[in-house]
């Protein structure tokens, strides 16, 4: 479930059609991934239906490192992605790893938290972020620079979270939650996509989580997954934790 979280929302840095350095890559390949993807369903068949679509399709990608990084090689398209190191470490990670909110912090255009502390926004500005109070009516809204350092902060402690225990089947009923967290990442061509944490009550020592993403979540359970406390009270900090200049 991870692994095909971390799959539906990756970005390559940048694109190349494949040249000899990258056939060269291909024979000390690192790992590679292969996926199916079933055929989708269709209904009463018809002429506009693609063949491609009736039958199981399957695509493996090949990763390698050369001397400026990581690359992701699709030998039968003829790609070649340049990909950001963080992507790599979360593909590599072990299918029983207990990382509970595999996100790629430097993607991260805007987080939306909403907790007792506050409903506000942080948004990426160029080389900066922007902190803009969401609470009450629109017109007493406002935005004032956020510290871009505390923000960045957040967002790998976001991505470094550890699981205690999961329960794949479990989920957080809509009256039990303490707040959410939503991420805003990049998605196919301009849109965006989220991924997002919703936070439930305290049982115990532990705080159930549910994780979920725009896209992912239409095809996969959330399941819960358990925070110690101690992680899950980071999670809602109050806007005065990324205060900077007002403007």
């Amino acid at each position: 479930d991870r692994l095909v979280r971390a799959l539906c929302t990756a970005r390559g840095l940048s694109a190349r059609q494949v040249n000899a350095d990258d056939r060269a890559l291909l024979a000390q390949a690192n790992f590679e991934i292969s996926l199916r993807f079933a055929p989708r369903f269709a209904g009463r068949s018809d002429d506009s239906a693609r063949i491609g679509d009736t039958t199981d399709q399957d695509w493996t990608v090949i990763f390698a490192r050369d001397a400026d990084g990581w690359r992701a090689l699709d030998r039968d398209a003829g790609v070649s992605w340049r990909l950001a190191d963080e992507l790599v470490e979360i593909l590599r990670q072990p299918l029983n790893d207990d990382l509970a909110f595999p996100i790629m912090a430097s993607l991260v255009r805007s987080v939306e938290i909403s907790g007792r502390s506050g409903h506000y926004r942080l948004s990426a500005e160029g080389d900066g972020w922007s902190l803009t109070r969401l609470d009450g009516a629109p017109e007493t809204q406002s935005t004032s620079l956020a510290d871009a350092t505390e923000v960045r902060r957040f967002l790998r402690q976001l991505a470094g979270l550890r699981a205690q225990r999961s329960d794949p089947t479990a989920t957080i009923e809509a009256g039990a939650t303490e707040g959410t967290v939503v991420c805003e990442l990049p998605d196919l061509g301009d849109q965006r996509a989220q991924a997002m944490l919703i936070i439930g009550r305290a049982v115990g020592d532990l705080v159930p989580v549910m994780p979920a993403t725009s896209r992912a979540d239409r095809h996969l359970g959330n399941g819960v997954v358990w925070l110690t406390a101690a992680d899950a009270a980071t999670l809602l900090p109050p806007p005065t934790a990324f205060s900077g200049v007002s403007r």
